[in-house]
């Protein structure tokens, strides 16, 4: 019996390190995948080359001008 146990235990070690390996590998590979496409933004705004991908940063947006309910616009 506690050879059993002993066996439930290790299979239980073993599946809570997979565990914890894959959410690892999943947070370090989230990690570099941001970090490659800060990079791509960084390298394609200093380029500057035509069509080249604007930084969302870069881009402002501009509010509509307020509506004058005195003025008919028709």
């Amino acid at each position: 019996m506690p050879l059993v146990l002993a066996a439930v235990n290790m299979l239980s070690l073993l599946v809570l390190a997979d565990a914890g390996l894959k959410y690892l590998l999943g947070q370090m590979l989230l990690h570099l995948r941001t970090y490659a496409h800060k990079e791509m933004l960084d390298e394609s705004a200093s380029n500057g080359a035509p069509g080249s991908r604007i930084p969302l940063r870069v881009i402002q947006f501009r509010h509509p001008q307020p509506v004058d309910e005195r003025v008919d616009y028709r």
